[in-house]
């Protein structure tokens, strides 16, 4: 199992739920990615405490070499947002799937040609909007999109044009208020970049800020000197997936045993 997200958007972390606070839990869905049902086929389910032993697959049947590699719950516990190679092996889309109809899975995000990936992406304080990163226009430059979860597949760019060789990074965030989205762009992932704000209702029309960012990859927020929090990005890892990794690697130890 790679992670549980309880209903309502905590982290469930047995080790630290008391009584009382597991009491009001545990009838709350618990979800979670697994190999559950196929060995390093990793998919996305739902549990409760009170059922446990018993769980219910989300996402619809995947292609082979399909996995889904990273999920947020929303605030109000109602949907999963993820990112999964769940039409083609290797192209990597954005979904959503309510917990009331498993395996009825909506993409989010704008068709992708050939090569073309969402990197990661960051839920709005109201549930609706999205914003990710991907390269949908030219293959490896990545830029930010939004989309509305109740219009799927209808994204909008918001980043502002890129010079030649520049790209958006991750690290990005949205504002506490979810009128805005704080990034950085510059030619490769290892320098400082430049910051910038784009409004999400005037997309493509960014602005120069000063502005700290977490580091990339380690899934935390954003902060500013404004003390803006912005919503967690939910980051899946450059390919191969982590999940992979772990297969890969536990393949390769089975063969060397025999």
């Amino acid at each position: 199992m790679i992670g549980v997200t309880v209903s309502g958007g905590r982290a469930a972390r047995d080790s630290h739920i008391g009584g009382s606070e597991y009491a009001r839990s545990a009838a709350r869905p618990l979800v979670y990615i697994a190999d559950q049902d196929v060995y390093c086929k990793y998919e996305l389910y739902m549990t409760t405490a009170t059922h446990p032993g018993g769980s219910l697959k989300l996402n619809p049947p995947l292609p082979v070499g399909g996995d889904v590699d990273v999920f947020v719950l929303t605030e109000s516990g109602d949907a999963v947002v993820y990112v999964a190679d769940q039409h083609t092996a290797d192209r990597f889309e954005l979904f959503v799937v309510t917990l009331a109809a498993p395996a009825a899975a909506v993409k989010l995000s704008a068709p992708l040609g050939i090569g073309r990936d969402v990197r990661e992406f960051a839920l709005g304080p109201d549930d609706r909007t999205i914003v990710y990163r991907a390269d949908h226009d030219a293959n490896d430059v990545w830029e930010l999109y939004a989309v509305d979860i109740r219009h799927p597949a209808e994204a909008v760019k918001l980043s502002a044009p890129l010079a030649d060789g520049e790209h958006v990074r991750g690290g990005y965030f949205i504002s506490a208020d979810g009128t805005k989205v704080f990034y950085r762009s510059g030619r490769d992932e290892d320098g400082a970049g430049e910051g910038l704000v784009v409004d999400i209702d005037a997309p493509r029309v960014a602005r120069p800020v000063n502005i700290s960012f977490a580091a990339e990859g380690d899934g935390a927020h954003g902060r500013s000197s404004l003390a803006l929090a912005g919503r967690q990005v939910a980051a899946r890892p450059s390919s191969p997936s982590g999940a992979r990794m772990r297969c890969a690697h536990s393949q390769h130890a089975h063969r060397s045993m025999r």
